[in-house]
Parts: structure tokens; sequence; C-alpha cells
């Protein structure tokens, strides 16, 4: 018999234990889901600012009044910024996160 609740109460803490990582891994998945969301937003209005750059440079450069060299700068920063906004929004919607394997994997 006591052997029998020993079992028991020992099942019962991996239970506890299992259900705390469970929770941490969800919130931790959250979180980095939530990062990634703000920073799609940041992204965003990064690429309005520098498309507005890019345009007054190209502007300036036609009116003989810019260098060709701020104007490939503004691009290239615009290249990049649109680049990791991709990578980004392309992870968010890849399913690869962790919450999402997670229940997944409580499915199968």
């Amino acid at each position: 018999m006591e052997a029998a609740n020993a079992d028991l109460d020992v099942s019962i803490e991996n239970y506890d234990d299992a259900l705390v990582l469970l929770i941490s891994e969800v919130a931790s998945a959250y979180v980095q889901i939530r990062v990634f969301q703000q920073r799609l937003k940041y992204a965003d209005v990064n690429v309005a600012i520098q498309t507005v750059l890019v345009k007054q440079a190209e502007g300036r450069l036609k009116g003989g009044v810019g260098r060709q060299i701020d104007q490939a700068q503004m691009r290239s920063n615009l290249t990049n910024t649109l680049a990791a906004e991709g990578t980004a929004g392309d992870w968010l919607a890849s399913g690869q996160q962790p919450i999402v394997r997670l229940a997944r994997h409580a499915r199968a």
C-alpha cells in the first residue's frame, strides 16, 4: 500500500513538473511571437520612412543637387529593411514557432 502511494505521489509530481514546463514553454513562445509582431510593425514604419527618403534622394539627384552615393545608400537601407521584414513575417507565417510545434505534438 505504501509503495502504491509513493508511486502515486511520484506520478503526481512528474505531472506537475511537466505542466510547469509546458506553461513556461507556452509563455515563452507567446512572448517571442509578440516580439516578432512588434518588429514587423516597426519595420512597416521604417519602410514607409525609407521609401520617402529614397524618393527625396532620387529627386535631388535628378535636380542636380544630390549625390548618387546618397541615393544608393538610401535604396540599400530600404532593401535591407524589406529583407528583415520578410524574414520576420516568414517566420510568423511558417508555423515554426515553438507554440505551433507544441500544439502539433499534442495532437499527435
